[in-house]
């Protein structure tokens, strides 16, 4: 059931688009939460779920909006944006989040995006379409922050603030070897708690918990 502040948000937006005030919309929805306008749409008819979705003008709001709407309407509003509409959108989201959307799709919809999209972005994606939905591939990302473990702290510090806004929002440093392969994790809290000159490979924890690609959500859980 909808609350008092919701309905009035559905009832304020129904009127708008009825009246067709598409630059009221656009302000309405700019003041609003992207979890609210994803919640809006189940009160809504398909035509309507549409232009709100067209109406929202910043694509890092459209993928915050498009990763919290319900599974039975995301089909119906990316049918009918076009392709390069749809590759843009999905690119502002985690590989993990636009596996999970084309996952949805039909195939030759999801084949043709997958087309258009960036090279690197779309080996991601499809390498994680590739695992059981269920599983630890299935729901993990694919993008993450690594470094060195010879890497100083300052150093490590100054990376993180130069890091893609692409990657979410890291609570831990992974720290990999020559090789690239995983040796240890490193919590922000201990990073920022460490002397500058310290190597990553001093604080960090080595006893890292992993599990296989195939295992059972339930069992990574």
């Amino acid at each position: 059931m909808l609350g008092s502040r919701q309905s009035l948000l559905v009832e304020s937006t129904q009127r708008l688009l009825r009246r067709g005030a598409p630059g009221n919309v656009r302000r309405l929805l700019s003041k609003t939460r992207s979890e609210d306008i994803a919640h809006m749409f189940p009160q809504l008819i398909g035509r309507e779920r549409v232009q709100i979705f067209k109406l929202i003008e910043e694509l890092e709001r459209r993928a915050e909006v498009l990763a919290e709407v319900e599974e039975d309407f995301v089909p119906e509003i990316l049918d009918a944006l076009e392709l390069d509409d749809v590759v843009n959108v999905l690119s502002e989201m985690g590989s993990d989040d636009a596996a999970d959307i084309l996952a949805l799709l039909d195939d030759e919809r999801s084949a043709q995006i997958l087309e258009r999209m960036q090279g690197e972005d779309a080996l991601e994606v499809e390498g994680l379409m590739g695992y059981d939905p269920e599983s630890a591939g299935g729901i993990m990302s694919a993008e993450f922050f690594s470094l060195g473990r010879d890497t100083c702290v300052k150093d490590a510090i100054a990376a993180l603030q130069r890091e893609d806004a692409e990657i979410e929002m890291a609570f831990y440093v992974y720290v990999v070897n020559e090789h690239g392969h995983l040796v240890g994790v490193v919590s922000l809290r201990q990073l920022v708690m460490s002397r500058p000159d310290r190597p990553l490979s001093d604080i960090m924890e080595p006893d890292v918990i992993t599990v296989p690609v195939h295992a059972d959500q339930e069992e990574v859980a």
